[in-house]
């Protein structure tokens, strides 16, 4: 089981949705929240990829902690987002951008006190329009189990 994501990030912007220093004195502020290359997948079969020869087979824990460069952690980090990664996913990739505006005043300028517009792929000009969601048995099932695993601690 597995989440990748590339990045998130937020800032304070203007009304032009560019990056700025917050103002006082504002009525209205606007905040940018931006997913890059989420995933989600759930691998229920294993099989030995012997392209992928970069990354040891078995990592040693003091060389990760004596690399202070974060080197090998990056390589890592690098064969996930591969997309030569053979993994069963069930959110593909995808990005979206969150447009936030809060109103510090809504008595007086009669605007909502929060607006939310989601702007997904293809507004952010990139390919990755949709949202794409896939279930195979194998994965529901280790899902359901889970799930059933974590119900007899509750």
């Amino acid at each position: 089981m597995g989440l990748l994501l590339k990045e998130f990030s937020t800032f304070t912007t203007g009304a032009d949705w560019k990056t700025v220093a917050m103002q006082l004195g504002e009525e209205i502020t606007h905040k940018l929240a931006t997913i890059k290359d989420f995933s989600f997948f759930l691998d229920y079969e294993t099989t030995s990829d012997s392209s992928n020869t970069s990354l040891p087979r078995e990592l040693d824990l003091q060389s990760l902690l004596n690399d202070t460069t974060n080197t090998m952690f990056s390589e890592i980090l690098r064969a996930e987002f591969d997309n030569s990664q053979n993994h069963h996913y069930i959110i593909e990739k995808f990005g979206m951008q969150a447009r936030i505006k809060l109103n510090k005043s809504p008595i007086t300028n009669k605007l909502p006190q929060l607006e939310l517009d989601l702007l997904f792929g293809g507004q952010l000009s990139d390919d990755n329009i949709c949202v794409k969601l896939n279930m195979h048995q194998p994965q529901i099932i280790r899902i359901l189990k889970l799930l059933e695993y974590i119900g007899y601690y509750n």
